[in-house]
């Protein structure tokens, strides 16, 4: 992976919800490492004086913005954000930028967020298909993110869930190198969350990513207190 680990992520309990939050840094220098994570610790603070996840992206947006046009060296700073709220049996959250929420549910696998890149907006309108997705050169370039300049573009979810269900949130040097399909096989293999979790970084490091990459897991339980990993 590269040198500066530009990915952040924060797990804590606010009232009777569980929040996931993982970022994935964009900007050279120290400005990508420095945009993820004030934008997760300005997420949860936000959440924490009763923000809705919607008001707090928006807040936090604001925020990176913010510094980055008083810090020369933060210039042109920004990051994905995407946030998993889990309360009983719903599920619902917010998200900007191309990293995802992934519903493991039996034999299923459903990818919650959508991408806010140029590749998957070339997809969805048909001017490219999968193979020539995969080898499209801008691939990486997102036209969203929290702090980025051009028209700010976030996605509110939410879903029901039920015991069993495993939901992951990951930046994007997790599934760039894991295909679908694994996520899917390697949970009816595992039985643990947190063997099934600690599979899918072997894939990672196996397939020798150069980019940052994280993972956070969560298993819905009625039975006990939600597991996360």
């Amino acid at each position: 992976p590269r040198e500066q680990n530009q990915d952040f992520f924060l797990v804590e309990n606010v009232s009777d919800s569980l929040y996931l939050v993982v970022a994935d840094g964009v900007g050279g220098n120290k400005g990508g490492q420095t945009a993820s994570r004030k934008a997760c610790e300005n997420f949860m603070a936000a959440v924490r004086n009763g923000f809705s996840p919607k008001d707090a992206i928006i807040s936090t947006h604001d925020v990176i913005l913010d510094l980055a046009s008083k810090n020369p060296d933060l210039t042109g700073m920004a990051t994905t954000l995407t946030c998993l709220v889990l309360c009983g049996n719903k599920a619902y959250g917010v998200h900007s930028g191309d990293s995802r929420v992934y519903l493991l549910r039996k034999n299923g696998l459903q990818q919650i967020t959508q991408d806010h890149s140029e590749v998957a907006r070339l997809l969805l309108s048909g001017k490219l298909n999968k193979s020539e997705a995969s080898t499209y050169p801008r691939r990486n370039v997102l036209y969203s993110a929290v702090g980025t300049m051009a028209k700010f573009v976030f996605q509110e979810f939410e879903l029901e869930v039920a015991d069993g269900d495993r939901l992951l949130v990951m930046t994007d040097g997790v599934y760039s190198v894991v295909p679908k399909k694994y996520f899917r096989d390697l949970s009816l293999s595992y039985a643990s969350l947190q063997e099934y979790c600690d599979s899918i970084i072997r894939c990672v490091i196996e397939g020798q990513t150069k980019d940052n990459y994280t993972l956070v897991g969560v298993e819905v339980s009625s039975a006990k207190d939600q597991e996360s990993v």
